[in-house]
């Protein structure tokens, strides 16, 4: 006997269609359990995507995983037309679909893993079938693509620098979120030009109204304060999609807008922040007096314990 599922064979043993379905249903349901424990989903590698020409969006090869485990393969690039609304911006989000290759007798008898790449309105969901690759915004100066790196998954040995690269084998990676990252926010507008006693509606495409918004003014170059927000400056949120900046002053104003998810998880718990206190100088020999009472814990922690390390 075995403590394990499996295709039990014996000599002689005539073997029928439905024990070749066993095997082939057991090796794809625990490949896909591995996938699944691993919890992640999301693009391993590739899926860079460029604009070589206005209307059309190139997808590089990839790898990824859909929340369901299942592959998403793209062993070429591929172009797709872009028809990109002139005030707002569209998410480009794979999805898995299984495709035949050969037929008996006009029934499949091989199906392969293939995707479907589109456009949508605003991310999709989290859990559902499709995985977002890259948000193609409308801007004053232009188009831009931005594909964030929480979309992408780590390998194995990340540093974590927040950086995108190449590695050895010539695949395009992210390297990881950076921890003090996960206090980034999900969607920064950037600066925006207001004119005086108007609006700008800027798209985030986050596919949720349950945010926290941060406003600021540019008050000089190199210089953002919250003076006049909620009274001269102001923002609204429209739907699930879209913040709306506001200046009822008479001049122009730069603003900015930074947005926070409330209705997802946090990337995992945050780190401490050590504060060793401001650099002192003291004489070799001479006592002195170590405080890091100023170091700070999130999420209901405490720090309780100090290590302190001498650097030559």
């Amino acid at each position: 006997m075995t403590d394990e599922a499996r295709l039990l064979l014996y000599d002689g043993q005539r073997v029928r269609r439905e024990d070749l379905e066993f095997l082939r249903d057991a090796l794809l349901d625990a490949d896909r359990a591995a996938r699944l424990a691993q919890g992640a989903s999301g693009i391993a590698w590739g899926f860079r995507v460029t604009m070589p020409a206005d209307g059309t969006v190139r997808v590089g090869p990839g790898l990824g995983w859909d929340p369901l485990g299942r592959p998403l393969v793209l062993d070429v690039e591929r172009e797709l037309a872009l028809d990109l609304p002139a005030t707002a911006g569209v998410v480009l989000c794979a999805t898995y679909v299984p495709r035949v290759v050969d037929t008996v007798g006009g029934r499949p008898v091989r199906v392969t893993h293939d995707l479907a790449l589109d456009f949508r309105s605003t991310e999709p969901e989290p859990g559902g079938a499709a995985v977002p690759v890259a948000e193609v915004r409308a801007t004053m100066e232009g188009t831009e693509v931005v594909q964030p790196g929480r979309w992408y998954i780590p390998p194995a040995g990340a540093g974590f620098s927040g950086q995108f690269y190449t590695d050895a084998a010539g695949r395009w990676r992210y390297d990881g979120t950076a921890p003090a990252a996960r206090l980034a926010p999900h969607f920064d507008s950037d600066w925006r030009e207001v004119p005086g006693g108007a609006h700008v509606n800027v798209a985030h495409h986050l596919g949720t109204a349950e945010l926290l918004v941060q406003l600021e003014v540019e008050v000089s170059a190199g210089t953002a304060s919250n003076r006049g927000v909620g009274s001269r400056y102001w923002y609204e949120t429209h739907g699930t999609t879209v913040v709306r900046l506001g200046n009822d002053g008479e001049e122009a104003a730069r603003l900015r807008a930074r947005l926070w998810r409330l209705d997802v998880p946090a990337a995992g718990p945050l780190a401490p922040v050590a504060d060793a206190g401001s650099d002192r100088s003291v004489e070799r020999g001479t006592s002195f007096v170590l405080d890091g009472a100023e170091s700070i814990a999130f999420e209901g922690r405490r720090v309780v314990r100090y290590q302190w390390t001498r650097v030559d």
